[in-house]
């Protein structure tokens, strides 16, 4: 059970709750089927679009710290 927790507040339990907003389902179904190639190109497609944000949120926090 302690996983599941690791999961959740994990980079990856992002992007597969991201995605399973977009499909509409639940998470679990996302990381059930998350090897076919569908699910699977939007899982890259996430995971890139919260790395960005991520990326961006890392230098406005430096540029704040800056001034």
């Amino acid at each position: 059970m302690r996983n599941y927790f690791r999961l959740v507040n994990s980079f990856m339990g992002n992007v597969y709750f991201e995605v399973s907003k977009h499909l509409r389902c639940s998470p679990y179904e996302v990381i059930k089927n998350k090897f076919r190639p569908d699910i699977k190109f939007l899982i890259i497609k996430y995971s890139q679009i919260l790395r960005a944000k991520q990326k961006e949120f890392e230098e406005l926090e430096e540029k704040s710290n800056q001034y």
